[in-house]
């Protein structure tokens, strides 16, 4: 976790690439609603994490 936009996605994006890794956007992962309260300053609760959390257990298992 760091400030917005200072290039955390591009570093691990390089690091994966470099090390032929796979790499998968957490931002990518979540539904469109959660994307816009976070454009507009507005802090996710549990209940905005919960179904990205669920994608993730499903894809990791």
């Amino acid at each position: 976790m760091d400030v917005s936009g200072s290039g955390k996605s591009s570093f691990r994006q390089a690091l994966a690439e470099a090390l032929d890794w796979d790499f998968l956007e957490g931002d990518d992962m979540l539904p469109p609603s959660n994307v816009e309260k976070m454009c507009a300053d507005i802090a996710l609760d549990g209940r905005d994490r919960r179904p990205a959390a669920r994608s993730r257990r499903r894809r990791d298992q």
